[in-house]
């Protein structure tokens, strides 16, 4: 069986419920993942506190030739590479956190060497002005060339994605099931993008599905890869103010951006800064604690709009509705008088001249 150790210790790990922590203490009483799936008994099993007798029946109904065969044909045949955490390819900075994952799946061409990476995160629900603070802030810490860290949720992670995409940078997808599971399904076309121009990483094996335990336990991951986590918009109790705590735990920066004091998606954000997160009004707010990155923040110069006269009627007519502010697909094909297939084609023919620009959720707005 060719590179035991990464078939076992995959073994191990995928295990349902092990967890990073379970994964080092059952390894400190037996050694090895591969002691474990030769000689462990229940008994032994069950001298570990934190175990319990459902997983070590788990441990041991898993322990056949079936399993580590499965894993073996998943790791040759899957596109994505697999760490254990001594290896060289392991990002260095996650080592530092409390309890790294002991396996991480990577997809993508990137190296974590010498990435400059922050992570953003914020609330599935966001408000119009949280969707463009997201996108337009990501967008700037890519074109100072930051990698953004995030979690390809709906909402305020994928604008965060797609902004450093479109800002020329590289973005980090960290997910809460499979490297081979595109969830949610309305983000596949942003799965893909990042997977061309970033990395989408995992600790959970191929084909685990998204179940709501594993998101808690994946965000110590965004916030330990990064070197500050900002917080865009978040209710008082929402799951991004985990990862904030988590980046506390790791003694890590936080940002947060403000928002209305009414609005409860800015509750959160707002509460962080009063407990003393720095401010958010603009990369530069975050880039001038980190001047070993590279210097002063330099924004790009903006885009100037092309003249209305020069576009079709129906593009001119698009345009004139964006100025007004972004709009959804069902909004502009409901203004326009449209079909979906002719809208659709005229926005295309719009987002490559660059004009305009579509965010997650298939929202348009003005590049």
């Amino acid at each position: 069986m060719s590179n035991s150790k990464l078939i076992y210790a995959v073994w191990l790990n995928a295990i349902e419920g092990i967890g990073a922590r379970r994964y080092d203490e059952i390894c400190r009483r037996f050694g090895s993942p591969q002691e474990v799936f030769e000689n462990a008994t229940r008994q032994e099993l069950l001298k570990i506190p934190s175990l319990g007798e459902r997983i070590a029946e788990s441990i041991l109904e898993h322990r056949t030739q079936q399993a580590l065969d499965s894993i073996e044909k998943d790791l040759m045949e899957q596109d994505a590479r697999v760490y254990l955490r001594e290896d060289e390819g392991y990002p260095a900075i996650l080592r530092e956190i409390a309890d790294p994952p002991p396996i991480l799946y990577v997809r993508g061409n990137l190296s974590f060497e010498g990435l400059r990476m922050l992570a953003m995160v914020g609330t599935r629900h966001p408000t119009r002005y949280g969707r463009d603070m997201a996108y337009r802030l990501a967008q700037e810490l890519g074109e100072q060339g930051i990698t953004v860290v995030s979690g390809l949720a709906r909402g305020i992670d994928a604008c965060c994605h797609a902004g450093a995409l479109a800002g020329d940078g590289t973005t980090i997808a960290v997910l809460g099931c499979g490297v081979d599971v595109v969830y949610p399904a309305e983000n596949r076309r942003l799965y893909q993008q990042i997977q061309e121009r970033g990395l989408v990483i995992s600790d959970y094996h191929f084909g685990t599905k998204p179940i709501g335990a594993h998101f808690p336990a994946r965000n110590r991951i965004i916030s330990g890869l990064s070197r500050g986590t900002v917080v865009v918009e978040s209710k008082i109790k929402g799951g991004s103010l985990i990862t904030a705590a988590y980046a506390l735990e790791q003694n890590r920066d936080v940002f947060a951006v403000p928002g209305n004091i009414n609005q409860e998606t800015a509750k959160g954000t707002n509460a962080l800064i009063a407990d003393g997160a720095k401010m958010v009004q603009g990369a530069h707010s975050i880039l001038e604690e980190y001047p070993d990155w590279g210097g002063a923040f330099q924004p790009k110069a903006g885009s100037k709009m092309p003249d209305l006269q020069q576009l079709e009627p129906d593009e001119r007519r698009i345009v004139q509705l964006l100025l007004e502010g972004e709009l959804p697909f069902d909004s502009l094909m409901g203004q326009m008088g449209m079909t979906a297939g002719s809208l659709g084609a005229v926005l295309t023919i719009l987002e490559i001249k660059g004009i305009i620009k579509q965010l997650p959720g298939r929202i348009y707005c003005i590049s």
